[in-house]
This record gives structure tokens, sequence and C-alpha cells, in this order.
């Protein structure tokens, strides 16, 4: 008995004894490098015959309880090609959570390495394929995975997103393409619980192949239940610097991000920020050329995609335009059906901020003309609302600048034939017409109101328009109770135009037609009353009154190709203490390239002229005459050069034939004490 219990007390002290050195031997033997390297490399081994690819560490360094170095950790995908590589990472372990709280690292490190994700022939990511072989999805689940880092750095790393088909743009991300460069990174608190990831990024930077630059990125980033977001983020490249406050988008799960236009809801908010559409063009190719900065960003903005809302709450574009706007837009992406709701109460810009904007945006200057025309016009202030459809809509626009202000209400609706009815006015009040078109010694201040009633599309313009001037400085003279009543069809006009100034009253009836080449008329006009003295038509005369009755039938933009009759009837004039009255005037031409004919039948003359020249080289040529055969008449000496010398046109000839009667009174309205005789003739 003595001896068993003497047997048994030494099996049970070898038992104690190798349970105490048995563990402090393989924590000796674990901590051989040596010995780590070959357990590693089996496992290695393993997992590569496991997954039927390969999978190979270089080397691994595990330090006691604690620190943990892999280099050259190699994993291969399914074509043959580098799926993962890790140059060197260290994890500094500070509980395996064995015991609940899960796995947690003081601090995580990874250098040099690179991410290769490429879909595959068969359409699938090949990380897709590793991750399909390694999970088994019909073992249960143990619960939610816990991984906490306190801090962890990237250095160096290359990250590649590339699909079958590229799109190859001439400039900007290629999407189906990327490849990041040189990405370094730093975060804090870095977790994953189960299906939540947030931590606080302190720096990211890298470079796309595109050429796009991201020099920081920092934040506080979050992931969960369908919602993600950042805040307190921040993002500079070399011509922006973005800052969001927060942005966010929420679903009420995962399975929502199908039908992310209608179902997702986002929110965001961008402070004191400045944007480049030289980098938004890395994103949006068409903002290639536009060269344009937006800085003082302050916007917010709410809702889902197809249903959201947006504030500028202020904005400065490009150099010396601002920008204040609200948004309600309501029917994405459906453009044709969405629905806008957009009040701009502010927009202030000058002449050279325009100007700079479309070089910009352009790529050229605006004209001369039309810079000068704004500069004029000094500070220009407008507010805007537009409501509706793109195709059906409502808006206001008003306008304030330093010579006046102008207000304009539109309103569009379809209508049939793919036409388009319009229904709109635009009112002055004391705008400055010579101040804005730099002529002050001929305009003056214009208040006026015009309405339009019609249809446009498919190159058709078809309206009726009525306006009102009820004050018009022009040549020194303020014109008043002037109104314009007709039809607009293109650009013919078929109506009434009517003055009941106190010194110049008539009715105007009839067609203009500017469609063609050539100009038509078809018009008659009742001239009761025009006093050319006071409104400085005839400056020599105090007393300058004229009144008349003229119907035109013809086409024509000058006497070269004027076809048709202009007759003048019951003409009346009066000047000083004398008057002239005619009861009929009519001119009548018949021209062409070929011949011209012109004819005048009056009360005082008549005039008829043929020839296969133009009128405009016929009277140089008579102008000349007098000048050198009349040196009375007075005019600068002038001598034929041979560049003006026109050659002979075959069989060309020109009749004049003049008969004149009673042409006294007309002589001496033109020039004081000049006389012709009557019965005078010039065959």
């Amino acid at each position: 008995m003595r001896k068993g219990i003497k047997i048994l007390g030494k099996v049970f002290s070898a038992a104690v004894l190798l349970l105490i050195i048995v563990p402090v031997a393989l924590s000796l033997l674990l901590d051989i490098p040596a010995v780590q390297n070959y357990a590693v490399h089996r496992a290695a081994r393993f997992v590569s015959r496991k997954l039927e690819t390969t999978v190979s560490i270089d080397r691994v360094d595990i330090g006691i309880f604690s620190k943990v170095r892999v280099k050259g950790f190699y994993v291969e995908d399914y074509q043959r090609d580098t799926l993962l590589y890790v140059g060197k990472l260290d994890a500094f372990i500070t509980s395996f959570g064995i015991f609940g709280g899960g796995l947690e690292l003081s601090r995580g490190e990874i250098a040099d390495a690179r991410l290769y994700l490429r879909q595959t022939p068969g359409g699938e990511m090949n990380i897709k394929q590793i991750v399909d072989r390694i999970s088994d999805p019909d073992k249960p689940k143990k619960g939610n995975f816990r991984l906490s880092l306190k801090k962890a750095s990237i250095e160096n790393m290359d990250l590649c997103l590339e699909r079958l088909d590229h799109r190859d743009p001439e400039h900007g991300i290629d999407f189906s393409h990327m490849h990041l460069y040189g990405i370094t990174a730093r975060v804090d608190d870095f977790t994953i619980d189960g299906q939540a990831i947030y931590t606080s990024i302190v720096a990211f930077s890298a470079r796309e192949r595109s050429g796009f630059v991201l020099n920081h990125l920092a934040g506080r980033f979050y992931m969960t239940q369908g919602c993600l977001g950042f805040e307190n983020a921040s993002i500079i490249t070399p011509r922006s610097n973005v800052n969001f406050p927060f942005v966010s988008l929420a679903g009420d799960s995962w399975a929502q991000y199908k039908d992310f236009i209608g179902e997702v809801r986002i929110d965001a908010s961008m402070r004191n920020t400045t944007v480049s559409t030289d980098d938004i063009a890395f994103f949006a190719p068409k903002l290639r050329d536009w060269h344009v900065d937006f800085t003082d960003v302050n916007v917010e903005v709410a809702g889902v995609v197809s249903d959201f809302t947006g504030r500028i709450r202020s904005m400065q574009i490009g150099e010396g335009m601002t920008l204040v706007a609200d948004a309600s837009v309501k029917g994405l992406p459906d453009i044709r059906k969405t629905r806008f709701d957009l009040s701009v109460p502010r927009l202030r810009s000058t002449a050279r901020a325009v100007d700079e904007l479309a070089l910009g945006i352009a790529g050229r200057k605006l004209s001369d003309k039309l810079v000068g025309v704004l500069g004029n016009s000094g500070q220009i202030d407008l507010n805007a609302r537009f409501r509706g459809l793109l195709s059906s809509f409502d808006m206001q626009l008003g306008a304030a600048t330093g010579v006046g202000n102008v207000s304009c209400n539109l309103k569009m609706a379809p209508v049939k034939g793919g036409l388009s009815s319009v229904r709109g006015d635009v009112e002055t009040r004391n705008l400055r017409l010579g101040e804005l078109l730099d002529r002050r010694d001929l305009l003056g201040n214009a208040t006026l109101t015009a309405y339009v009633d019609g249809v446009i599309g498919r190159g058709v313009a078809d309206a009726n328009v009525v306006g009102n001037v009820t004050q018009l400085g022009f040549n020194g003279y303020v014109y008043d109770s002037l109104r314009l009543d007709g039809r607009l069809r293109n650009r013919e006009f078929d109506g009434r135009i009517t003055a009941r100034d106190p010194n110049l009253d008539f009715d105007f009836f009839g067609t203009v037609d500017l469609n063609d080449s050539v100009p038509r008329y078809d018009f008659t006009m009742d001239l009761r009353h025009a006093d050319l003295a006071r409104l400085h038509v005839n400056r020599r005369d105090s007393v300058s009154q004229l009144s008349g009755r003229i119907v035109a039938a013809a086409g024509g933009r000058s006497l070269d190709d004027l076809n048709g009759r202009i007759q003048v009837t019951d003409a009346r004039y009066r000047y000083n203490d004398k008057e002239i009255a005619a009861a009929s005037m009519t001119v009548t031409g018949e021209n062409s390239e070929r011949s011209k004919f012109v004819e005048l039948r009056s009360d005082f003359a008549d005039v008829t002229f043929r020839s296969k020249t133009s009128y405009r080289t016929v009277f140089e040529y008579l102008r000349r005459s007098a000048w050198k055969y009349l040196p009375m008449l007075g005019g600068e000496k002038w001598e034929e050069t041979p560049s003006e010398r026109k050659a002979a046109v075959a069989n060309d000839f020109s009749l004049l034939s003049v008969n004149i009667r009673n042409f006294n009174p007309v002589a001496d309205a033109v020039s004081t004490g000049l006389q012709i005789a009557d019965g005078s003739s010039l065959p």
C-alpha cells in the first residue's frame, strides 16, 4: 500500500510538473522566430490548400502576449493576379476577448500594402470569390464580432478597383478603373461592433491615376444599420477646401439602398467652403473648361434624391458675384416630370464678374459692346422665383441696376403639336437708357410695360403683344402715351401703333415683315400732328409742324431694291409763318439687280429715273459733279483715285427726267431764298 501511494505521489508530482513546464516550454518555443515562422508557414500552406490559391507570409515575429509583426503577407486571386499584399503589419494586442469584449489592439500599423479588387470574366469581384470560399452560409452565427483599435496608420498603400468595361474618359476619373496611389492614413478609436463601424479619421491623403489629388481628409465616420456619414469632416485639395459639419445617408436598412433615390435620406451641411470646378471636373468632365472658383459657400441639403430641399445661405462665384437661394426639387431622376420651386432672393454681380465667368465657362470673353452695357449698368442685383416643371412653369424675375429697375413675369405651358404657350409681362421704371447704352446725347429715361400672349416651339413664335410707353427720352424730348398692340409672328408685326403725345399724334395700322432678306411692309399711317421743332427733329425753325396720311405697299431696304408704292396724301407742313400743302405724292419703284426704275409724282415735281447702275453710284456721281461744277455748294475738293474708278457696265445707261412746277415753297423750306422757276425740266 505504502509503495502504491509512493508511486501515485510520483505520478501526481510529475503531472503537476508537466502542467507547469509544458506551457512555459511552449511559450519559450513560440517566442523563437524560427519556430514562429515554421508554424506560420505551415498554417499558410494549409490555408492555401483550403482556398486553392496562393497564400504566403515571408516572416512573422510574435512577442509574448502583445506585439505581432508580419512581413510580406500575400494573397493571390483565382486569376493568378495579386489580390492583397502587405509589406509590413504591426499589431499591439491588449486583449483577445476570450471572456468577452472582443479583440482589442492599442495600435496597428500597415506599410507598403497593395489591394487590387478586379472583376472576373464571370462578372464577380475577385475578393468575393475568396470570401465565399472562406464563409459557410450554413454555419450558425455565434454573435457579433467586435474589434477595437485605439490608433491605426497606413503608409504608402495602393488601392485598385477595376471592372471589365472601361469607360476611358478623355478627362476625369474612370469609375470603372480607379487606382489610388500613395494612400496615407491615420485613424483613432477604430471600432467594429457587429454591423457597426465608427472611427475618427485624423488624416487621409491619396492621388488617383486621373490626376486628382486629395491632400487631406479628416472627420468622424460612422456606419451602422443602413446609416453612414461624416461629422466635422474636411476635404482639402490643391484648389478646394470643403468643410462638412455633417453629411449622412440614412435608410431603415441596407436593403433600402436598392432604391437609393426614393428611400435613402441625405442630410448635409457645408460651411465656409471653397470649391473649384477644376476639382469637380474630375467627377463631372463637362466642367473641365470652366475654371471657376466658388468661395464662401454655405449650403444645406435635406431629403431623398426624389424629394429634397436645399438652401444656399451664401456663395461667391468667381470674383464679385454672390448668390443666396432656396430650392425644393421633387420628381428626380425623371427631369421631365421633376417639379422645382426655386427662390433666388439675391444674385449680385458686376460687368467684370460676368465677363470673367463667361471666360471661365465658355472659354471666351463677352463682346466689348455687351461688357460696356453691363459696365454702364453698375452693380446688378437680381431676384427670381421659379415654380413648376421645366416645360410648364411660373417665373418672376427682377433686376435692380445703377441705371434703373426691370421686372418680368413669365408663364409657360405645353400645348398641342410640340408648342408651348407663353404669357408674360415686362416693366421698367425710369430706366436711364442713355447711360446704359452710352448714348446720353440721344436717349433719356424710359418707363414702359409690355405684355405677351402666344405660342413658341419648333422654330415658331406667334404671340399677341401689347406695349405702353409712358416715358421715353429721345433726342432731348420726353415722349409719352405711345402704345403698340398687335401680333408678332417670328419677325413679322401686324397690328397698330399709336401716339397721343402733345407733340406727336398718329395711328399706324398694318404689317412690317422682316422674316425674309428683303423687308416687306403694307401699312397706313395717319399723322395728325408732329411738332418737329419741339421734338427737336428740326432745330433750325422755331415753328415746324407736319401732318399727313401715308399708305405703303412695298418692300426693300433702300431705293436699290424698292418694289412697290408709297403714297402720301393730305400733307401739310407749317414752318415759321409759312405753310406747304400737298394733295398727293406717290413714289413707285421697280428694281432688280439688272435694272432700276423709280418714279415720283407730286404737286411740286414729277421725276422719273431709269438705269442699270445702283442709285448709290449715281447719287455719288451727281454729288461729286456738283462739287466740281458748283463750288458754292461747299464741301471738300474731291479727286477720283484709281481704286474708286468703276468698270463700265455693258449697255449701261441712266435716264433722269425732272419736271418742276410750283416748287419754290418746298425749296424755301429747305433753304431760305432758294428758288426754282416753274416749268423747269431736266430731260
